[in-house]
């Protein structure tokens, strides 16, 4: 079997006192898609910002792609292949959805520091942006300021952002908060369109979507692994409908 996309083993994250992360062990394999879920305060968000760089551990080791990557900043795992979104998008809200989505394929290229040759130059460029806006739905709000999108059109456009970075692996944070019914049935239907060689891992706390998108799920409590498994062995646990799913079916 091939090694791991992302292999976690003993991941802590100490805050004073406070222990929010607690000696986390799990594997995600390629082209997984991976759910995490938990109850609010499990850990789930600060594991993901150990995962991506954005928080230093205080113990554990992380290796994506087969490399040691616990002492690299955010950057270095981007420029790995690592791409996160957020629970809030963060986009340029005066700029177009296009050029917020060149901004994000210039970001791990030499290019970005060349000033005098316009981008609309690079045809590579112009045509990843719309090959991934299309991916989207968003190939008719290219040319519209970021900041006269709908909230459920600004979700898609920070995946896009992440997506346009060509990752191998995609973090998602919550990407169903906030959207309507409709939104999120349109989310699922991207998010089961997405190339099956891209590994994702997937924070939510929408139930529905996270068992019609996941093959694998690992659920936290109290920053500690009490379950991991397939969905559906997952699912089935007792502890895990009635203590952190509870009867509504939401983590």
């Amino acid at each position: 079997m091939s090694a791991p996309v992302l292999s976690l083993r003993g991941v802590t994250r100490r805050f004073g006192g406070v222990t929010a992360v607690s000696d986390v062990t799990l594997d995600v394999e390629s082209g997984a898609r991976h759910g995490i879920i938990g109850p609010n305060g499990a850990g789930k968000t600060t594991l993901f910002n150990l995962i991506n760089g954005d928080l230093g551990t205080s113990g554990g080791a992380i290796d994506f792609l087969g490399q040691d990557v616990v002492k690299l900043p955010p950057h270095r795992r981007a420029a790995l292949g690592m791409a996160r979104t957020y629970q809030i998008a963060r986009t340029f809200p005066t700029l177009t959805v296009r050029e917020n989505l060149v901004l994000g394929a210039l970001g791990l290229r030499r290019e970005k520091y060349g000033m005098l040759r316009s981008w609309r130059a690079r045809r590579d460029i112009g045509a990843l942006v719309e090959t991934t806006a299309g991916r989207l739905g968003l190939e008719d709000r290219l040319d519209v300021p970021a900041e006269d999108l709908s909230h459920g059109e600004l979700r898609e456009v920070d995946i896009a952002l992440a997506l346009v970075s060509e990752p191998r692996m995609l973090l998602l944070d919550e990407p169903a908060a906030g959207l309507s019914p409709a939104e999120r049935v349109h989310l699922r239907d991207l998010l089961r369109a997405l190339p099956g060689e891209l590994t994702v891992v997937m924070i939510e706390h929408d139930m529905d979507l996270v068992r019609s998108v996941v093959d694998r799920i690992t659920v936290l409590h109290f920053g500690t692994v009490v379950a991991d498994g397939e969905t559906a062995e997952v699912q089935a646990d007792e502890n895990v409908r009635e203590i952190y799913l509870g009867r509504s079916g939401r983590a």
